[in-house]
């Protein structure tokens, strides 16, 4: 089977409905030659859209169409359709994204006609600017109420509007395109994009329902081979994407766990795909970088004293009751989580400093109390059962990962993380204040 090197993907929307914003945030990153607005249009659907740091993506950008303009429908439902069934799987396109602004008009006959007609490709709906939306209710309720005496509290205006906002979008929108002949696979609103980060992602929603549109379908009529390569799409657009860290963690920890299941009790644990995942410069595309991290993890992860069951360990004389097969199940869940939380810090700093790296592993290893709050998380839940003979099924050592209070690893920081951080480009201040930034536990936002 061929190897899938790029996930291919056409955006479809008005200028200035936020396609460049929603990619950039997707890949972390600018698109290195987007088409300047006179340019676009039905000639430029060929373009392929790269960035700059993030191989693993290509798009397409289309303007779309209004109702009547049947040359440019038949543009992209031309492309889409040539596209949608090429042979070679890094030429064919994987994914379409409607983009339509959500306060410029409901679902109009253009959706209508594209919704009308089958395709070959996966296709998300996104309504973009769904916080403008709510602006214009909160505008409008106020304008509704301004003889009122009192007047309305603004927690309780924000709240009304949030609501017809809400039912507006179900009425006018989610529904008139579920029951077109062949609706999206997926209707998602998106709320404030610029703002989206990795930690805080505005674009979960959108990155979740990709995942679930590229899931191999239930037709016996696809063959294994074709089930294979969606299931490997579906792994390929895990590891490109940079906008929901969550994401990566949770699918990092579900692969790795099935992978090490299969060799249960074997040092060390293989973690390619772990690493890869993460899409950093210490993936093993740079097989002497992937080689050097994988022995710095070997030594700092799959033999430290702090594994669950060394005999170095202080509560060796507790675990050694444990069942054998439920010790080895914990250790491989130590092995796996704490190898996930190091290249989560390293995706944070996006650092290419191999001193730096090493620093951060040892620290780690040695003084990091997220490895205290996983290890003990760990022998607590299994010390309910000790004569269990299997582990933790991998959504409940996800949720452990999950509650972790991250945070900021106490190593010098070189000016190339500086630099290279994901943050906003004014990350040249002292290292404290760097790393809580990078890593503060945040607040979760609704849309």
């Amino acid at each position: 089977m061929a190897e899938i090197k790029r996930f291919r993907l056409l955006i479809i929307g008005k200028t200035g409905c936020g396609k460049t914003t929603i990619l950039s945030k997707l890949c972390g990153d600018d698109v290195a030659d987007m088409p300047t607005a006179h340019e676009r249009g039905k000639h430029d659907i060929e373009r392929e859209l790269d960035f700059r740091t993030n191989d693993k993506l290509v798009a397409h950008d289309s303007e779309g169409f209004e109702a009547g303009e049947e040359a440019q429908y038949r543009v992209v439902t031309e492309f889409i359709r040539r596209r949608g069934t090429m042979q070679d799987v890094n030429q064919r396109l994987h994914m379409v994204w409607y983009c339509v602004e959500m306060n410029t008009r409901p679902v109009q006959m253009a959706e209508e006609q594209f919704f009308g007609a089958k395709r070959d490709v996966p296709v998300i709906a996104i309504f973009t600017k769904f916080d403008n939306y709510v602006e214009d209710m909160v505008q409008q309720i106020q304008e509704e109420a301004e003889d009122d005496d009192p007047p309305k509290p603004l927690s309780e205006v924000d709240k009304l509007a949030e609501e017809k906002a809400q039912e507006s979008f179900k009425d006018n929108y989610r529904s008139r395109l579920e029951k077109l002949p062949f609706p999206p696979e997926a209707i998602v609103a998106l709320s404030r994009t610029h703002e989206s980060t990795p930690e805080d992602s505005r674009l979960s929603e959108l990155v979740r329902q990709t995942m679930a549109a590229l899931i191999p379908s239930d037709d016996s009529r696809m063959t294994p081979e074709r089930r294979q390569e969606q299931e490997r799409l579906r792994e390929l657009f895990v590891t490109a994407q940079t906008a929901d860290l969550t994401v990566k963690v949770e699918n990092a920890i579900a692969t790795s766990m099935r992978i090490g299941y299969e060799s249960l009790g074997k040092r060390p644990i293989e973690r390619q795909r772990l690493i890869d995942l993460w899409n950093t410069k210490w993936s093993s595309q740079d097989s002497k970088s992937f080689s050097w991290l994988n022995r710095q993890l070997q030594q700092h992860v799959d033999f430290s004293p702090r594994l669950i069951g060394h005999e170095n360990s202080p509560d060796f004389n507790q675990v050694e009751q444990w069942n054998e097969q439920l010790r080895q199940c914990a250790a491989l869940e130590e092995m796996v989580s704490d190898s996930v939380i190091i290249m989560r810090y390293i995706f944070l700093l996006s650092t290419k400093d191999q001193a730096q790296v090493q620093r951060l592993i040892e620290w780690y290893d040695g003084n990091s109390s997220v490895a205290k709050q996983l290890r003990e998380a760990l022998v607590s839940k299994h010390s309910q059962n000790p004569k269990n003979n299997v582990g933790l099924k991998p959504l409940d050592l996800i949720t452990i990962v999950s509650g972790l209070t991250f945070e900021a690893p106490d190593i010098k920081v070189s000016a190339e993380v500086k630099s290279g951080t994901r943050l906003p480009a004014a990350s040249a201040e002292p290292q404290k204040g760097l790393f809580s930034k990078i890593f503060k536990k945040k607040d979760k936002h609704n849309k």
